[in-house]
């Protein structure tokens, strides 16, 4: 027997023994080394090197933290990864994501599932890691039959929304939720008489059926009660909207019978008293900074919780038929505190340090062009590019290019 394998290992109560293996991410800037704020811990899960941010803001804190998690992983052992030679392999990874919806418990796993190109995570409902494993293989065996189509039909993916309240300039809110499969949302038939005077007329044009039914259920479990209506298609949206009169309508920007902008400029002839909504749905919050579109002056992305989906309307009660810049005026004044608020401090004050041309390069950047093609448009050369892109990162307090383009994105 190895001396790894007869190790009986850190007692997972053992505080002392977790805090001192704790660390800190740093940077260094003039010639000083400065901390990243949060605690660290690195600890082998399947054969793969993991590293948790603890929550805890001081040292003793964290080590408590690290305690608490290391009891939930510590049955993940050698005979665990022998048992489960896909997750040792990598072919599927155990996750716990950063934003997950309210109510959900932050220590519970997830398991990234990816084929022909697609990936999604999928939510575990344990945080139990050996548990968690005998799941994650279910969903592979599923995975390698159906395809990952298959188990989306099947089983709740993480999904985030990207509600588009402006393009130009790029105005988005955004929030992440799971979607509901199995459970498939039962539009109202009509006005309800202990109808709310703040509630509205709902529709939602989603092509699929488990995140049409996540979107109707987050905007129907709202405060004001709102009456959703959901639509799959745009033949059956433009056919519902003759009988029945709506408020705001959401509108998936990809459709399998037309386009969402396409469909609004339609249904806008129906329905000129309505407010109409474009989304776009990603993986994650990642995709989403990857693929907002460039050329626009501004931009501003907005975290939201999925129960709070309309808070840029909240102060308008409800468009009026004659009044379409009403609630738009509205959308801008959210947009404009928010900046305010996030502009006195927080990571985006860091941008002003920035100099023209970082900042002119980090706006290549959050157009998805790689450093040699960030050269050519600025007729410099690529060691030109790495050096502004190293202080770039020093300045933000960052360390990838992914971080660096969410606070420009967030700015």
């Amino acid at each position: 027997m190895s001396k790894d394998d007869s190790a009986p290992g850190p007692d997972p109560q053992d505080v002392r023994f977790w805090r001192a293996r704790l660390f800190r991410n740093f940077y260094t800037r003039n010639g000083h080394r400065r901390y990243v704020k949060g605690w660290r811990l690195k600890v082998q899960i399947a054969g793969r090197r993991v590293t948790h941010t603890l929550r805890a803001g001081s040292r003793e804190a964290a080590a408590v933290e690290a305690a608490r998690l290391m009891q939930t992983l510590r049955p993940q052992r050698r005979e665990d990864e022998a048992a489960v030679p896909e997750l040792a392999a990598g072919r599927v990874r155990l996750v716990r994501r950063p934003h997950m919806p309210p109510g959900t418990d932050p220590a519970q796993w997830s398991a990234w599932l990816e084929s022909d190109g697609r990936g999604d995570y999928f939510p575990l409902d344990t945080s139990n890691a050996p548990a968690a494993m005998r799941l994650a293989r279910q969903l592979q065996r599923e995975l390698r039959r159906d395809g990952i189509a298959g188990v989306c039909s099947r089983h709740p993916r993480e999904a985030t929304v990207a509600l588009h309240w402006s393009a130009h300039p790029v105005l988005w809110t955004y929030f992440s939720l799971y979607t509901r499969p199995t459970t498939p949302w039962r539009s109202l038939p009509g006005p309800s008489v202990n109808r709310a005077a703040t509630s509205w007329r709902l529709g939602v044009i989603e092509p699929e059926a488990g995140l049409g039914s996540a979107l109707a259920e987050s905007l129907g479990a709202a405060e004001a009660g709102h009456e959703v209506t959901l639509w799959r298609r745009a033949v059956d949206a433009a056919a519902g909207l003759e009988r029945q009169t709506a408020d705001l309508v959401l509108v998936n920007h990809v459709l399998e019978d037309a386009s969402g902008a396409e469909l609004i400029s339609r249904l806008r002839l129906q329905q000129p008293q309505a407010a109409f909504i474009e989304y776009s749905v990603y993986r994650d919050s990642d995709e989403l900074f990857r693929s907002t579109p460039g050329g626009a002056p501004i931009y501003v992305l907005r975290r939201t919780s999925w129960s709070r989906v309309l808070e840029p309307l909240e102060e308008c009660l409800r468009p009026k038929a004659g009044e379409p810049a009403r609630w738009m005026r509205h959308v801008q004044e959210y947009f404009q505190n928010q900046v305010k608020v996030s502009g006195t401090a927080g990571p985006s004050s860091l941008l002003p340090s920035l100099t023209p041309r970082e900042i002119e390069i980090l706006g290549w950047m959050s157009r998805g062009l790689v450093d040699k093609e960030i050269a050519g448009e600025l007729r410099i050369s690529v060691w030109t590019v790495h050096g502004h892109a190293k202080r770039i990162y020093e300045k933000l307090g960052v360390h990838s290019r992914t971080e660096a383009v969410v606070r420009y994105l967030q700015k």
